[in-house]
């Protein structure tokens, strides 16, 4: 159970390909049109300037309410009891349901992952985790801080090999943006604070665990530690529709298996040698049900804020070439290396062929073609040089909200940014 677009080198890659095939696809209804960019460490620097340094300061998910991008002008508003976008031109967006011809979906039928059982047919955004609102300082140190300018410009300064950068851009460099715009609902907000109150866990573990809620669902499925149905009515209550938890050989319960007690240890410091351990697996993995809104997982395509989000990684490896290349740029061949959960790691090697199809210039036949590439050539095809055979130019490398904010980000040389848009003209 391998995740092949995510959680390894092809990440950056695989998302060029799609963005490159629904930017081709909103041409074929307007020939003008292209794929903007979300450049989210403006958002960054404004949760960051307006954080309290009592560290009781601006929470990250009333950027949602303060944001005009999540206005009914352009990715919509949200209700806060339904957790559906119900204002904008992307009201009540809908899931693609199909139980029949797709072999790979929701208990509910819908165009999701496998592990998720949120029974709406709406775009959901939670906005939240398990109900947790998480300030810029109080999550500085983790993963889940919202990008800001000192990020991006800390790996683009960063002395690395393109494998180090490759492996870890998807996380803090733009990964909270998705976990922020989706969150987490279902009952991990009230029946997890329940062992808070009791005394089996701290606050820490509890707030731990809120945060990585939808790792826990998606690594636990991935190890084959809960198992979905394979068929929920649209009328099943998601309580019926719950997840099973497996059991080791000997038929003893999920809180045996080695897998989930190297887990909870590792993660969230909680041992079996927890007097309450047995309780807390339980309630966690096999008693509450909870799922991901859709910006965290396979139909996360559908929300439209979805799309300008990528763009903003490509630009920013490019600008990286432009002015502080990788000391290495090697792909490794070993291809248990390409990805963290190990195996072949189909769809992160760089000879693996993009899932999607990616406009570029073909020098020998002199035409823009769209095609199924390799991830090598596809980033081949963006390095921004004479040679440079993307089918688009950004306007600028420019981060001038950072310099306001004192991280300066190096000009790009003028000749160098020549060189690309020579090669498109």
């Amino acid at each position: 159970r391998i995740d092949h677009l995510h959680d390894g080198m092809g990440l950056v890659t695989q998302h060029v390909a799609l963005s490159s095939e629904f930017e081709q696809s909103m041409q074929s209804i307007k020939s003008h049109m292209a794929l903007p960019y979300w450049d989210y460490t403006i958002d960054g620097e404004y949760i960051r300037t307006t954080s309290g340094s009592d560290r009781q300061g601006h929470e990250e998910s009333t950027l949602f309410l303060n944001s005009e991008l999540f206005t009914v002008k352009w990715f919509g508003r949200t209700d806060s009891e339904s957790h559906v976008v119900t204002e904008g031109p992307f009201a009540y967006q809908e899931i693609p349901r199909q139980y029949k011809n797709i072999s790979v979906r929701s208990p509910y039928g819908f165009l999701r992952a496998p592990w998720n059982i949120n029974p709406s047919k709406y775009v959901t955004r939670y906005h939240k985790l398990c109900g947790e609102k998480v300030d810029a300082v109080e999550t500085s140190n983790t993963i889940l801080s919202w990008p800001n300018c000192a990020v991006h410009l800390g790996v683009t300064n960063s002395d690395e090999t393109w494998y180090y950068w490759g492996m870890n851009i998807g996380y803090t460099p733009h990964g909270p943006v998705h976990a922020w715009v989706g969150g987490v609902g279902g009952m991990c907000d009230t029946t997890w604070d329940e062992m808070h109150h009791k005394g089996w866990i701290n606050i820490k573990q509890l707030h731990l665990m809120k945060f990585q809620a939808f790792q826990i669902l998606k690594n636990m499925w991935r190890a084959q530690v809960i198992e979905t149905p394979k068929y929920c009515s649209p009328d099943t209550n998601v309580s019926q529709c719950m997840w099973t938890c497996a059991t080791d050989k000997d038929g003893n319960g999920v809180t045996t298996l080695s897998y989930v007690q190297e887990y909870f240890t590792d993660n969230f410091e909680i041992s079996a040698e927890n007097k309450h351990y047995d309780e807390i697996i339980n309630r966690v993995l096999c008693e509450t049900p909870f799922w991901p809104g859709d910006q965290l997982e396979a139909a996360s395509p559908v929300d439209i804020s979805f799309w300008p989000i990528h763009p903003t990684i490509d630009r920013l490896l490019q600008y990286k070439h432009l002015v502080r290349p990788f000391r290495d740029n090697v792909w490794p061949n070993s291809s248990t290396d390409n990805c963290v959960s190990g195996g072949d790691c189909k769809g992160h090697n760089a000879y693996d062929l993009t899932y999607f199809r990616t406009t570029y210039y073909d020098s020998s036949e002199k035409t823009y073609k769209s095609s199924y590439i390799t991830n090598e050539e596809v980033r081949s095809n963006h390095y921004p040089n004479s040679a440079y055979a993307a089918s688009f130019i950004y306007e600028d490398f420019l981060w001038d909200h950072c310099e306001d904010t004192g991280h300066r980000f190096k000009s790009v040389n003028e000749s160098d940014a020549k060189s690309v848009a020579s090669a498109l003209c």
